[in-house]
This record gives C-alpha cells, sequence and structure tokens, in this order.
C-alpha cells in the first residue's frame, strides 16, 4: 500500500524535524495525484507541525485549486485560519464545505464552535443540535451542547443526558468528563459531580476551568478547606471565563 507508506514516512520525518525529507515525500503525492487536494493537505500538514501556517494555508488553497469540491480540505483551511486568529475566514471555509456537502457534520460543528468562542451561545447551540440531528453520536456536539445546556442555553435535564451519552460513547476524554461533572453539579447530584469531576481535574491538572467546578462541588458539599484550595489553584493557573465568579466565591469562603 504505496499511499499508506508514503503518508508514515511524512509523518516520522516530520516527527525526526527532517522537513525536507517530508516535503519531498509529499511532492511525490502531489506528483501521483495531481487532480486531487490529498498531497497538498499532505504537504500543508508538514507546515504546520513546523508552525509555518500561512505556507501551510497557501498549500490548502493548491489543493482546492486542484479540486475544489474537497470537503475535507475546505475543513483544513478553516482549522488554519482559526490557529491565526482569522475567524470569519474560517467561518467562510466551514460555510463552503457546508454548501458543497449538506450533512459534513465535522464542518456543521466548527461553524457552532466559533460562535460559541465569540460569545453567541444560541446560535452555537442551534448548529450542535443540527449536528446531532445529523450523527447523534458526534461526540464533540454532544459535549459542547451539554455545557451549554448546563449554562442555560437548553433544560439542565437535557444537559445531563448529552453529557452522559458523550461520556458513554468516550469515557477517556476529560473535558467530557469534566462537562458530566457540571451536568451534574447543576442537576444537584452534588456527590457524583464531586466523582467525576475529581478525576478530570487528575487528567486536567493546569486546567482552571475544571479546577473551578470541582471547588463548586466542594463547595456545595460543605467541604470548605478543598473549596478554597482549589479556587486558589484555579486563579493562580491564569485567566478563564469564570475568573470573577471565582474571585467572589473564594472571598465569600474566607469570611
Amino acid at each position: 500500500n504505496p499511499d499508506a507508506g508514503i503518508i508514515l514516512k511524512v509523518n516520522t520525518y516530520a516527527a525526526m524535524k527532517d522537513a525536507a525529507k517530508a516535503i519531498e515525500q509529499a511532492r511525490k503525492v502531489i506528483t501521483k495525484y495531481p487532480n486531487s487536494a490529498r498531497g497538498y493537505l499532505l504537504l500543508a500538514s508538514v507546515y504546520e507541525n513546523q508552525k509555518d501556517y500561512n505556507s501551510a494555508i497557501r498549500e490548502v488553497k493548491n489543493g482546492l485549486h486542484a479540486d475544489g469540491n474537497d470537503v475535507n480540505a475546505l475543513l483544513y483551511l478553516g482549522k488554519l485560519w482559526e490557529i491565526n486568529k482569522d475567524y470569519d475566514k474560517a467561518m467562510t471555509a466551514y460555510v463552503d464545505a457546508v454548501r458543497k456537502k449538506p450533512d459534513f457534520v465535522p464542518a456543521i460543528y466548527a461553524q457552532g464552535a466559533i460562535l460559541d468562542l465569540k460569545g453567541k451561545k444560541k446560535e452555537a447551540a442551534d448548529k450542535y443540535r443540527l449536528c446531532l440531528e445529523k450523527s447523534n453520536t458526534f461526540v464533540p456536539a454532544l459535549n459542547n451542547l451539554a455545557y451549554l445546556s448546563a449554562d442555560g442555553y437548553g433544560k439542565k435535564e437535557e444537559a445531563l443526558r448529552l453529557a452522559i451519552l458523550a461520556f458513554k460513547l468516550d469515557p477517556g476524554n476529560a473535558a467530557v468528563m469534566d462537562t458530566l461533572g457540571y451536568a451534574l453539579l447543576k442537576n444537584r447530584r452534588i456527590a457524583d459531580a464531586k466523582k467525576v469531576l475529581e478525576k478530570a481535574v487528575n487528567l486536567l491538572q493546569d486546567n482552571p476551568t475544571v479546577n473551578f467546578h470541582l471547588a463548586i462541588a466542594y463547595k456545595e458539599s460543605g467541604d470548605k478547606p478543598n473549596a478554597v484550595r482549589t479556587l486558589q489553584k484555579a486563579l493562580a493557573l491564569g485567566e478563564f471565563a469564570d475568573a470573577n465568579v471565582a474571585k467572589s466565591m473564594l472571598t465569600e469562603l474566607r469570611k
């Protein structure tokens, strides 16, 4: 299987930091399949590995010139624009992908994630719901919709149902554990929430939001010392969306 072999060689050379050989191998795929985007995407991945995102974007665009209907190329282009924090261009790529393939769930999800990032939570939730209409086991959409539902953009019971399903599908995913713990908190299942969030923190020790959620579980269970300690840790890890709420909670607990 020479095609699979070249991909493995490209990835290995990239891991070895031998960019010249990785690029050479990727160009072999371009030569073999000149009317396909696959070789260009492989070459773009080499540049992405080097953090040369502008060159990666250039090669994905070359791939789209070769095959303008390749939705995976559009998805990859959107991802690279997101890395460059050009969210409008990323959204354009994702919308174009869905226009070409209406059931392309990863691109629908990516639109939702950008709306989520921009604070357009209701619109994001609608995109995640659309994902689940097309694929009800798509874990990223299950997870994000569960979180938004727990935050008031849906019913808290729905949040827990979605989070449990995501956890069953991907039990080792720490972000999914965090969402499940948060949904359990919102449904007043404090003891269960504490157990799940302790596991999530063990896997994501440097994530301030996960630590904050665990602090809430400790506070709600009456464990003031651990709540204070975990809030202090969360705030020490850097800025996060609920930092001001965490500061207020810490002040209240210290009284």
